[in-house]
């Protein structure tokens, strides 16, 4: 749900104001409850068992968030010769809930840091991951937080094959994932292995099903994601893998079609803005 927030935040919410300045332009989102039936996030044998699941679990939620505050800290100073002067700050997200029937309106807190973050890159999440139980789900959305971090390792190849892949290791799964670490369990398969892997496969099944063949009967054209365990494994029948290999691995993904164009678009006005600032200044001359 939360990632559905702040999906809908993007998209209504945030914009720029006449400086060009990233600001929230709306003080609330609002979105019908069937939107998160349709996505799959709330379920139930009949359309109003499921509109009635949706409504309890929307305000349970709610009222979670709304008791997440966020902290940031850091310093700040003028230039590299003035003191450093250390930051603290405490933000709510939301200040109210208000529901009529199925339409659901949340309203923004004044002082939150929405304006502050970069996290548009959700609203690219594909709408099938809402569907996937919560391993897969937290893996896919691991794997667009890192290409949203990768960006800026995108090349002037990667720009012309219009892709780019990046690697997101085991360790990072495993911990990501809530996996126990393998010197606290002795069934590595059990609650290691088999978890992972199946994350994998449930989110490569979904993706799957939404592949649509083109009128000369290809498909690669509508890959835009593919998942690779690497290194290869042994494939010895004889060979058993240790838990601690199976943990120096990493899964490499690459971004083709929308999902990379999203990405490299980014990217390359990220770079057009760094070039506008590290243009020189023209000198003033007066007679």
């Amino acid at each position: 749900m939360f990632v559905f927030l702040l999906a809908k935040i993007n998209e209504q919410a945030i914009g720029k104001n006449e400086d060009g300045e990233i600001t929230i332009i709306n003080e609330y989102i609002t979105f019908n409850i069937e939107e998160l039936i349709n996505l799959g996030i709330y379920t139930g044998k009949t359309k109003n068992g499921a509109l009635t699941n949706a409504k309890k679990g929307l305000y349970t939620c709610y009222q979670k968030l709304a008791r997440l505050e966020i902290t940031m800290s850091g310093n700040m100073r003028v230039d590299k010769k003035s003191k450093k002067e250390s930051l603290q700050s405490h933000s709510f997200l939301f200040s109210k809930f208000f529901r009529k029937g199925s339409q659901v309106r949340i309203t923004l807190q004044k002082d939150g840091f929405f304006s502050y973050l970069s996290y548009d890159f959700f609203t690219i999440i594909p709408k099938w991951a809402f569907k996937l139980d919560n391993k897969a789900f937290a893996l896919l959305k691991l794997i667009f937080e890192r290409a949203r971090f990768e960006t800026k390792n995108i090349t002037d190849k990667d720009i012309k094959a219009g892709s780019f892949s990046f690697n997101v290791s085991m360790r990072n799964i495993q911990n990501t994932l809530s996996i126990p670490n393998e010197e606290l369990t002795n069934k590595h398969n059990e609650y290691i292995r088999k978890p992972i892997e199946k994350a994998i496969e449930d989110i490569e099944k979904a993706y799957e099903n939404e592949i649509e063949i083109d009128e000369s009967g290809n498909y690669e054209k509508s890959i835009d994601l593919q998942i690779l365990v690497k290194p290869k494994r042994n494939e010895q029948a004889e060979y058993k893998e240790t838990i601690q290999e199976f943990l120096n691995q990493y899964i490499e993904i690459t971004l083709k079609g929308q999902f990379a164009d999203f990405f490299i678009k980014q990217f390359i006005n990220s770079r057009k803005k760094g070039q506008k600032a590290d243009k020189p200044k023209e000198k003033l001359s007066y007679k």
